[in-house]
């Protein structure tokens, strides 16, 4: 634990800002009745210690947010995690703890407190993970909802009189006492003050005002009635400002900002009849205040906006109703609502009846409806707790059997938690939800506004809303009473996360569930070997869904031999059997599906004259060719570039587009099949309108060929697709990762699994160089179990996951030559620390063992060199506190150490 020492901590150069009530003011730990542990909301080590003023100490309890000051920075907000007894912080702050000086709590914050079962897995979250706890924390709220300080700037009385004199023909005499810039900041902020910005501004406003444009660019001319700017710099104005402060002409002060404020609406309510006589002939002389006031009747109340669509002086008109007595007005909270899913984005049985269950599925419900009853049951929360891996071929119906479990959760008060990989790309699933429960739903993703999302975040929070639904973040929806935690396709890797806290959503869904005693389902057609491995331990009930749910067989699997079907690149990239089946296809009136992971028209340029291959400046990756853009583009880091005319290398005009992706598929297929309405689903494509667009005409049956990357294996359900051609199986196989054969199989059976769901049976053509490998050949037959038995046997020979746990330390820089010595460095002092632990531990100690360093095989990326080390051990508890230790080494400060626990990928 930490103690913070009161310093002072300017927040801009030259500028010290106005503390909060109390916060520059320190005690001493024998002089404070309760100290508390605060985590600050930042990538600090933490928790502090804080001394409470006894004026906040009714208010300050376990999960309160408070501002506390934090070394050289300003105010933070930071999270209660306990409160402690002067004696009790005396020894935990060790021998001096008695004389120590704490900074106290500045204010607590006026909004919700974190709730404790959120705050006990954040908690976990860190401690797991080896994230810094305030960082964590840092996950639970959405940006709009986070506190934070706000600077402001006034002109005093006095500053007010004197900046008014200044333009005058004699300088007053307490003019003379200033600089030049510190008059023209007076001059300023009176100007910001005429301007309309009376009252306090922000300081970021102030500096934003008064400071000169960028040197850049071009200066601007003066608006008139704005403020001058002549030429000063930010840290000049902030030291102007805290001389004039200092003088007393600027009061400088602090506030705390709770997030966003709700939106509100003004509402207009009729008054209900009978009417006066005076009522009726106003009335009678006002035809369109008559109007509105009988359509408020007719409609109840309307806001103010809504009614101006129709008549535009609606506010003129509403005023001259409430005179009147004929109406009233209240302000009410407005909900930020998102956009409603297009029409088209779901099939015909996913309205709110619910469907006749098949044997299967009435099997595993009764299933999941006892764990439900048991945790109704459990007399503590944390003892009803159950687990349950729901292991469906695709079109089995495993959503119909989330709905009703769901809706037997909200019957008996609980709320449901439902997490996807990636909620722009299922706008189906939620569109299913809606139809199901209406407004008691809130989906969360990244498309929302932020006031948007803060909306949903309070609804969550308040009750009004029981189930939250969303990718990983959801995690932290603020759901009390939780009963149902589900994670859909839970074998995506998109539910790690691969910065910052590297958490693992499916994971800590469980732990979410195991917390407050809830039902937790992964759902899957190719469960994860993790999750897998816990159903094989008991740790999970395994439910199968063998058939599905319309009745329809699996579609047949046809694996096309590349080697005896060679095809060039600069010609169709589909062999004969896949174009016949295309031309069947189409003639038939139906749907088809060519999937390609790669997206682009050309995945790599070569020069064929000295063999230069284009690579990002960045990163070790090839540039990719956009032809729609006209540019080269890398995929990690964004790296945009026009095309050049030679070789940078050689200077010769030869450089040749090679490689294939998406858009080139694309333009082959509309050459090839000219009459066949073709789109292409890609990430370069799909924009949150663009998705909606695409999902929803293939619904419409308004195209007849979709052509996409992996986002088309998400949970789709397109009815009238009968044919899935996959052009190339082999882009994932040769990665070296040790899950490349388990993506390759899950993504293989996934997107086959959008064949054939309704009507006629599919038929799916892959197409490969490598027949034989055992993620093609477990694909075409859709026997997951075999393959799963095959890869778990493997795993275990070799000693990966599941069979062990993995973690990952990495070494990243600019410096190349730095990154590999600082790799050396620490591996050797890993190599110590597993021979001393091997001495003094048990036997999960002994085993821990150590690969590399060696670069990353993606060894540079945005800018920074990548070198990596593996960490296997038997047990969690060790590879974690070896882990911890390693994060303690020191490295030079241009170098980063990072950690990963149970990572998804080695690359």
């Amino acid at each position: 634990m930490h103690s913070e020492a009161p310093r002072p901590a300017p927040a801009l150069p030259g500028f010290r800002p106005g503390e909060l009530p109390s916060s520059t003011q320190g005690a001493e730990v024998a002089e404070v009745a309760e100290v508390a542990e605060v985590a600050v909301m930042t990538p600090a080590p933490g928790p502090y210690h804080y001394a409470i003023p006894r004026a906040l100490l009714p208010r300050v309890a376990v999960g309160s947010r408070v501002m506390v000051p934090l070394g050289g920075q300003r105010h933070l907000e930071g999270v209660v995690l306990r409160l402690l007894p002067a004696a009790a912080a005396r020894r935990e702050l060790g021998p001096a703890g008695a004389d120590r000086t704490l900074k106290e709590v500045g204010e607590v914050v006026q909004g919700p407190p974190v709730p404790a079962d959120l705050l006990g897995l954040v908690r976990f979250i860190a401690d797991y993970y080896l994230a810094p706890i305030g960082e964590a924390l840092r996950l639970l709220l959405p940006a709009s909802e986070q506190a934070e300080v706000a600077e402001r700037a006034r002109l005093t009385p006095a500053g007010q009189a004197l900046a008014g004199q200044l333009d005058g023909a004699l300088l007053p005499a307490a003019a003379a006492e200033l600089s030049a810039r510190e008059l023209g900041t007076l001059r300023g902020l009176l100007q910001l003050s005429a301007a309309g910005r009376g009252g306090a501004a922000t300081v970021e406003q102030v500096l934003k005002a008064l400071t000169a444009a960028p040197p850049s660019r071009a200066p601007r001319p003066r608006e008139p009635g704005g403020p001058e700017r002549a030429g000063r710099t930010r840290g000049e104005v902030a030291t102007a400002l805290h001389r004039l402060a200092a003088a007393g002409l600027v009061e400088l002060r602090s506030e705390v900002r709770a997030g966003m404020a709700p939106r509100t609406a003004t509402w207009a309510t009729a008054t209900v009849p009978p009417l006066t006589v005076e009522q009726r002939k106003k009335l009678h002389r006002a035809p369109a205040a008559a109007a509105l006031w009988q359509h408020l009747l007719d409609h109840g109340p309307t806001p103010l906006s809504t009614l101006r669509e129709r008549w535009p002086s609606a506010p003129q008109l509403v005023r001259k109703l409430v005179a009147a007595g004929l109406a009233q007005t209240t302000e009410q909270a407005l909900l930020r609502e998102p956009p409603p899913l297009q029409a088209g984005s779901q099939s015909g049985s996913d309205g709110a009846v619910p469907p006749v269950l098949t044997a299967e599925q009435q099997t595993a419900l009764t299933a999941l409806l006892g764990g439900l009853r048991h945790s109704l049951d459990a007399p503590t929360p944390g003892a009803g707790y159950s687990g349950f891996l729901l292991h469906g071929v695709t079109g089995s119906g495993k959503t119909e059997l989330y709905l009703q479990l769901i809706d037997a959760a909200l019957q008996a008060g609980r709320t449901a938690l439902v997490l996807v990989p990636e909620i722009a790309l299922t706008p189906q699933l939620s569109a299913r939800f809606m139809a199901r429960f209406g407004r008691d739903v809130a989906v969360l993703h990244s498309a929302l506004t932020p006031g948007q999302r803060a909306d949903a975040w309070r609804r969550l929070l308040h009750g009004e809303v029981r189930i939250a639904l969303g990718p990983r973040s959801a995690l932290f929806a603020p759901l009390s009473r939780l009963g149902v935690v589900i994670v859909d396709e839970e074998h995506d890797s998109s539910f790690k996360q691969q910065d910052g806290v590297r958490y693992h959503g499916r994971d800590m869904a469980l732990v979410r569930a195991q917390q407050a005693g809830a039902v937790a389902v992964l759902g899957s057609a190719t469960p994860s070997l993790e999750s897998m491995e816990l159903g094989r331990r008991g740790k999970l009930q395994r439910l199968t869904l063998l058939q599905r749910a319309t009745g329809v067989p699996m579609p047949s699997v046809t694996v096309i031999d590349l080697k005896q079907h060679l095809f060039a690149e600069d010609r169709l990239l589909l062999s004969t059997p896949l174009q016949t089946a295309l031309k069947e296809t189409l003639a038939a009136g139906e749907q088809a599906i060519l999937f390609l992971n790669r997206r682009g028209y050309a995945t790599f340029l070569l020069c064929q004259r000295c063999g230069h291959r284009l690579e990002c400046p960045h990163c070790s990756v090839t540039l990719t060719w956009h032809k729609e853009t006209g540019e080269l583009c890398c995929h990690y880091c964004g790296q945009h570039e026009p095309v050049p005319e030679a070789c940078p290398l050689c200077q010769q005009k030869s450089i040749q587009r090679l490689g294939l992706g998406t858009e080139k598929l694309q333009e082959q297929i509309a050459a090839c099949f000219p009459t066949a309405r073709v789109a292409r689903l890609d990430r370069d494509t799909a924009s949150h309108s663009g998705l909606h667009r695409v999902l929803a005409a293939m619904h419409r049956r308004e195209i007849d060929l979709l052509i996409g990357t992996q986002m088309l294996a998400k949970g789709h359900d397109f009815p009238g697709v009968t044919l899935v051609g996959v052009v190339l199986a082999d882009t994932g196989m040769g990665l070296p990762d040790f899950r490349a054969s388990e993506k390759t199989f899950q993504l293989l059976a996934q997107v086959a699994g959008r064949a054939g769901r309704q009507g006629r049976a599919g038929r799916v053509l892959i197409q490969t160089y490598n027949p034989d490998h055992p993620a093609v050949t477990a694909a075409a037959t859709h026997d997951y179990l075999t393959f799963a038995q095959a890869e778990l046997f493997a795993r275990e020979q070799l000693g990966y996951p599941p069979h062990c746990r993995l973690g990952l330390l990495r070494v990243d820089g600019v410096d190349p030559y730095a990154v590999r010595d600082a790799a050396h460095q620490v591996a050797a002092a890993v190599r110590a620390l597993i021979e001393r632990l091997g001495r003094e531990g048990g036997a999960a100690d002994a085993a821990l063992t150590l690969l590399g360093p060696a670069e990353a095989p993606l060894s540079r990326l945005k800018g920074r060199t990548r070198w990596q080390m593996i960490v296997r051990a038997p047990q969690s508890r060790a590879l974690r506190a070896l882990l911890r230790a390693a994060l303690q080494i020191k490295l030079p400060r241009a170098l980063r150490l990072t950690a990963d626990v149970d990572p998804v990928s080695t690359l």
